[in-house]
């Protein structure tokens, strides 16, 4: 499946890191007119601090839209090519148990770059240390689409693993 727009994650990045600027200018606002009114709890104390408490959001939204974009733009820009697993490595966190996939691929100058991407927590049951895998590469970055992974059969890859760029 390939992605069709990249422009909706730059747009929401964006909105949200204006929206927080203009948080920000309210919550000083809403703090100087606190100093001003001299009550310890006012209604622009109140202001200031929820807003305060908003903006942090606002902005890791604003960095994932800005991540999401970039990941995008590599699958819908990129040429397919063939990477090959190289590696596992487990990690554990809060949300439970991930699974870190090193992939080797070559970029359109002929030079091998090694690429990690997050995956499924069982895809080193059906994936191999070896397999070769349809990915999208822009440049020196690479993706897999860990939705649709499609594994290359050994038979049908040339000597060189020649990519159409």
């Amino acid at each position: 499946m390939r992605y069709e727009k990249t422009k909706g994650y730059l747009i929401c990045a964006i909105v949200c890191f204006v929206v927080s600027g203009l948080l920000l200018c309210l919550g000083i606002v809403g703090a100087v007119m606190q100093e001003i009114d001299g009550q310890r709890w006012s209604d622009f104390g109140k202001i200031a601090v929820s807003v305060y408490l908003i903006i942090p959001w606002l902005i890791i939204l604003g960095i994932a839209c800005v991540w999401k974009n970039n990941v995008n733009k590599i699958v819908t820009e990129g040429k397919k090519g063939v990477c090959t697993i190289t590696g596992f490595q487990t990690h554990y966190s809060r949300r439970g148990r991930g699974v870190l996939m090193d992939v080797s691929f070559k970029d359109k100058r002929g030079e091998e770059h090694i690429h990690t991407q997050v995956m499924d927590s069982g895809t080193e049951i059906t994936l191999k240390v070896g397999m070769h895998l349809e990915c999208y590469i822009l440049g020196d970055k690479c993706q897999i689409d860990e939705n649709h992974i499609k594994i290359i059969d050994e038979s049908s890859l040339s000597i060189d693993d020649a990519i159409d760029f």
